[in-house]
Formats: structure tokens, sequence, C-alpha cells
């Protein structure tokens, strides 16, 4: 009789703990581990103007969609870098001058 009881208890012992492992494991990293959230998408504008960070100077119009780390050249051979983009205006610091060709100015 006693080794009845004893099993039965090891039984139902067993089986609450088996019942709280399984939703511990389930539930728990739900509400443990914060979800990713997805960047919310960029509005896409009809133009982008680019313009140097320092000096305001407008360097481009164009009907493309501009990100940061996009990176422009000038028709006087310098470099920028996309590094913000607030709306349809984009800033771009400068990168560095490119080499220029024997007998060009």
């Amino acid at each position: 009789m006693i080794a009845k009881r004893r099993i039965t208890f090891l039984l139902l012992a067993g089986l609450a703990i088996a019942v709280i492992v399984y939703f511990s494991l389930l539930y728990l990293p739900m509400s443990l581990l914060p979800l990713h959230q997805k960047p919310t998408p960029q509005p896409i504008y009809d133009y982008y103007e680019i313009v140097d960070e320092a000096g305001g100077e407008s360097l481009m119009t164009i009907p493309l969609i501009v990100n940061v780390g996009d990176e422009l050249l000038t028709e006087d051979n310098r470099r920028f870098q996309v590094v913000k983009v607030i709306e349809n205006k984009a800033y771009a610091r400068r990168v560095a001058d490119t080499l220029q060709l024997p007998g060009k100015k």
C-alpha cells in the first residue's frame, strides 16, 4: 500500500515537473528576450538633394533613393559619403580628393 502511494506520488510529481518545464521553455523565452523590431522603412521621395555637411553647398539633386553610406563623386573630383538622410535631404561628408590625370585641370 505504501509502495503504491509512493509510486503514485512520484509519477504525479514527475508529471507536474514535466508540465512546468514544458511551459517554462515554451513561454519564458518570449517574455525574457526582447523581440527584434524591423526598422521603419524610409519614405520614398521624387528626388533627393545631397548637401555638403560642412558648408551647406548643394552637391547634387537626383531622382534616386539615397541611403547612408552612399558615395558621390563631384565633377571637380571631390569624393563625398552620405552620413545622414532627413526626409529628402541627404548630408554628405567629404572623404577625399581623387587623383587628377596629367594634363587635366
